[in-house]
């Protein structure tokens, strides 16, 4: 569990440098450039949560982050900043756009390593 805390904080480094601007707009667009809805990605719910109730997911900090990472691949749409739209110029809404599209990238990485991931290394004791 202490890995998987690391690695959430990694992750959320990284999240946290393209929201506020650390990294330059070529690295935000490198990363933005990977992203694929998850409708085209297909993405599955995590064997960790099959046949677990709610109850048992809110009381095991690992399987509550499975799920709230799964959860916000599932519904999140980058470019879809409704509350600021009117205000925004087009290029303000392609720039926050690229950036929500990065996180997704992140978001995805951290769960293809360390959720979906760490269920094969489990199984295969390692």
């Amino acid at each position: 569990e202490e890995d998987i805390k690391q690695e959430s904080d990694i992750t959320l480094t990284k999240i946290n440098d393209i929201i506020c601007g650390w990294n330059d707009d070529k690295e935000i667009a490198k990363i933005a450039k990977r992203y694929k809805s998850h409708l085209s990605i297909g993405i599955l719910r995590p064997p960790q949560l099959f046949e677990k109730g709610n109850a048992e997911i809110d009381s095991n900090a690992s399987l509550k982050m499975a799920n709230f990472v799964f959860e916000q691949l599932c519904s999140f749409t980058p470019g879809y900043a409704k509350n600021k739209e009117k205000e925004m110029t087009t290029m303000e809404k392609e720039k926050v756009k690229e950036k929500e599209q990065a996180i997704y990238v992140v978001l995805y990485e951290y769960y293809k390593q360390n959720i979906i991931g760490g269920v094969k290394r489990t199984r295969n004791g390692r």
